[in-house]
């Protein structure tokens, strides 16, 4: 993971819970949502996402030991914290990663009503509609912020016809009525985020679903291959036995047994690196015979991912 994320989070994790006045705020399950999905993220090429997660998630996961994260806490806005890093930094959002869940409320301070907050949200725009559609509210633009604790999403919806990575905006504000010192609070922050068409899409969960059915039947082989191995030995009679642990002790370069065990194992390291590269020849061409399977019926393989 880049640092810039890395502080970015670990300035998360060091936020207070809110409360009192206008609080906006994710909860602690979204977010490990978002980090587990931008794991699958590559570090090279955001278009080109891994079918397995990289490291290091279960360490941020566990640092995650509060319920809320605050972006705007107690009227004081917390967000640009993180955001502003994350913006200049350049990290991108994973493909799927299609909505956030953003919770608010006006709390009351000390028996008081609520405070009156206005919000609206000026400017929630893609700059690149071809990737990727504006950005979309499950509430108003305008209107006030609940007193009691509530929810909205927002939904960010790519158009799946190219692939590319675009950048979008979201400005919002919130207008106080009854502060005096502070009349509005201003939020507004870019970001980019990644989308992949669905050719792409489909490339994907083909390449994904071989990898791992074909990690499988090496899988299976090996056993089968291993436990014909012991059968033989064990069914073998006790002079072949012999022979056999002979043999074994001269490969490992056994001295007592007049072995040379330089020459032994070079030999070793060299049909290690025989076993690996037919190895990787097994899984090359049992992927390609799959994706060439999945491309004459590509439901089925998309049937069987989803399962």
């Amino acid at each position: 993971m880049s640092g810039p994320l890395r502080l970015s989070l670990l300035l998360l994790l060091a936020a207070v819970a809110c409360s009192g006045e206008l609080n906006v705020w994710f909860e602690r399950q979204m977010l490990e949502s978002v980090i587990s999905q931008m794991m699958l993220l590559s570090a090279k090429n955001p278009l080109r996402p891994r079918c397995k997660p990289r490291g290091g998630a279960e360490q941020l996961l566990h640092r995650l030991t509060a319920d809320r994260f605050p972006i705007v806490a107690d009227g004081h806005l917390l967000s640009g914290i993180y955001f502003n890093s994350l913006s200049r930094s350049g990290i991108v959002l994973a493909n799927s990663i299609n909505s956030f869940t953003v919770h608010w409320a006006t709390a009351s301070r000390d028996g008081l009503p609520p405070t009156r907050v206005q919000y609206k949200f000026m400017g929630l725009q893609s700059h690149n509609q071809s990737v990727l559609l504006h950005p979309r509210l499950t509430v108003p633009s305008t209107g006030f912020v609940p007193a009691a604790e509530s929810s909205f999403q927002l939904n960010l919806q790519c158009t799946k016809r190219v692939s590319g990575v675009a950048e979008f905006e979201i400005h919002a504000v919130f207008q106080f009525s009854d502060r005096p010192e502070k009349r509005s609070l201003t939020m507004q922050h870019r970001f980019r985020k990644a989308c992949l068409s669905a050719a792409d899409l489909l490339k994907l969960q083909q390449k994904c679903y071989c990898r791992k059915k074909c990690k499988q039947q090496i899988k299976k082989k090996r056993r089968r291959r291993n436990h014909r191995k012991k059968q033989r030995a064990a069914n073998s009679s006790p002079s072949r036995r012999r022979s056999d642990r002979r043999q074994q002790r001269r490969r490992r370069g056994d001295r007592r047994r007049g072995g040379k065990k330089g020459r032994n194992s070079r030999q070793r390291r060299q049909r290690r690196r025989q076993r690996r590269r037919r190895l990787r020849r097994r899984r090359k061409e049992c992927q390609k015979e799959c994706r060439r399977g999945c491309r004459a019926q590509p439901s089925d393989c998309q049937q069987r991912e989803a399962d």
